[in-house]
């Protein structure tokens, strides 16, 4: 997977800020990709949603609960259509 430079950059800046420790580019390129990866394994349906997922995504009426309060480092709610 790659990342524009600029992304890069953001990504070292905001690792450097939560845990006081500068990475390689390189480093963020292989961190960067492994939190995408995640993203995509988490969000992937299950195989019992499987079908509603493909209906709603073909409708473009999918609604997800979804959010995350980076301050209080809690999880919060909200409503997404996609």
């Amino acid at each position: 997977m790659t990342f524009e430079d600029a992304d890069l950059k953001e990504f070292q800046t905001i690792y450097e800020e939560e845990f006081c420790e500068a990475i390689s580019a390189q480093d963020a390129s292989i961190m960067a990709s492994r939190l995408v990866r995640l993203y995509e394994a988490l969000t992937y349906p299950l195989p019992s949603e499987k079908a509603r997922f493909a209906d709603s995504i073909d409708r473009g009426r999918l609604g997800l609960e979804v959010g995350a309060d980076h301050a209080n480092k809690t999880l919060t709610s909200e409503k997404v259509e996609l």
